[in-house]
């Protein structure tokens, strides 16, 4: 086991402020031997599920009886977002616990080598991501205060509207709800409370796994930047045998960062590749729900949406512009001025590093800017279409 599994609550360690909220939000297990792995599966499957009945499957119904009891101009812009949003979460969180291993070992593989630590920013870029971790949790924590507060709010409106009208809808909940049976005002209050603790465990860890994509994506980003700066003092070198050592250890290093896009690329796909194909129908449903009723909490749902859409795609464009880059950096050497072994090894390099690699978004191709904007064109056709049947 790497390092970085081994001291995970270290402040020092890369990536712990981030790990550290997961474990709060049950996504993160606090060791990984086998009695604490079964312990954190067993957790995971309780807490998702529970958390998602509550959230999305009493949406459910509310939205099925109240059409089925005709009621045309009831407003379901909420429910609508929420099936979509919770059950695009919920995938998350348990993909997520499902590859959780593969993620620790991505982490170690990324920041935990000898190489790293040599690095002459790699201190001030951990201090940096680990800050903004912080500040971004503070970020979801806030959104998701906004978004109790609202409901609370809303509860309240639905009170007035049952008084106006003599129905007798369900008020003082989070989200909406229909049961077959009535319920007290205390129990109305005690389901308000749990869907918060559902709410929260489903859509926090989701918001914190695309900075995590972020982060990794931040420190191979250096390691790539140090791979450039190292490749110029290959031709430099005047002893050939100096010189192949020194390419050699090149090549090495290219491979490892090669090998940890590779897995970043296969844990994305499997963990988010399903959200690049729902975010479009999500940031949809929480627009027309935020028109409709001028909801605050679908507001700030919706921006962590966008914000984690952005980071996923951030990453994947910085993924493709940096290896891009290699290619141009060797180019760029006086490899022509070497002897002939080291001019065919550089040529090879050369060959191998034409190609950018890219974080792959299911299929919707690859994670880049422009899948960012074609996500956001296509959430306002949905709103449109929205807008004209709910």
């Amino acid at each position: 086991m790497s390092s970085f599994s081994e001291s995970p609550e270290n402040e020092e360690q890369p990536f712990s402020a981030t790990t550290k909220m997961m474990r709060l939000l049950c996504v993160y297990p606090l060791g990984f031997e086998k009695w604490q792995m079964v312990r954190f599966y067993v957790n995971v499957v309780v807490v998702k599920l529970f958390s998602f009945f509550f959230c999305c499957v009493l949406c459910l119904l509310h939205l099925v009886m109240t059409k089925i009891d005709g009621a045309h101009k009831a407003d379901l812009s909420e429910d609508v977002s929420m099936i979509m949003a919770g059950t695009g979460m919920l995938a998350t969180n348990l993909l997520f616990a499902y590859k959780v291993k593969k993620w620790n070992s991505l982490m170690g593989k990324v920041a935990d080598s000898p190489e790293m630590r040599n690095i002459q920013n790699f201190e001030a870029i951990k201090k940096r991501c680990n800050r903004l971790a912080r500040l971004f949790t503070m970020y979801c924590v806030i959104g998701a205060g906004i978004y109790l507060l609202s409901g609370y709010y809303e509860s309240l409106v639905c009170i007035r509207k049952n008084e106006e009208n003599g129905s007798n809808e369900i008020c003082r909940t989070l989200m909406p709800v229909w049961l077959p049976f009535r319920l007290s005002s205390a129990a109305e209050l005690t389901l308000f409370a749990l869907q918060a603790f559902a709410g929260i465990n489903l859509s926090l860890p989701g918001a914190n796994m695309p900075f995590l994509v972020w982060e990794i994506t931040e420190m191979i980003s250096l390691r790539i930047s140090h791979l450039k700066k190292i490749s110029e003092s290959i031709v430099v070198e005047k002893n050939i045998k100096s010189r192949q050592e020194r390419l050699k250890h090149w090549v090495m290093s290219h491979q490892q960062i090669i090998e940890c896009i590779s897995l970043l690329n296969e844990q994305v796909r499997l963990c988010f590749g399903h959200i690049s194909t729902i975010a479009a129908l999500v940031l949809g449903c929480l627009a027309n729900q935020a028109i409709n009723s001028v909801h605050l909490g679908a507001m700030a749902e919706l921006g962590g949406w966008m914000v984690g859409l952005f980071l996923l795609c951030s990453s994947g464009q910085k993924i493709t512009d940096i290896t891009e880059s290699v290619a141009e950096a060797i180019y760029a050497m006086e490899w022509y001025s070497t002897d002939v072994q080291t001019m065919r090894d550089i040529r090879f390099i050369l060959m191998r590093s034409q190609k950018p690699l890219v974080l792959q978004a299911g299929p919707l191709g690859a994670l880049n800017y422009p899948l960012y904007m074609m996500m956001v064109k296509a959430s306002y056709t949905y709103l449109t279409l929205l807008a004209n049947t709910i």
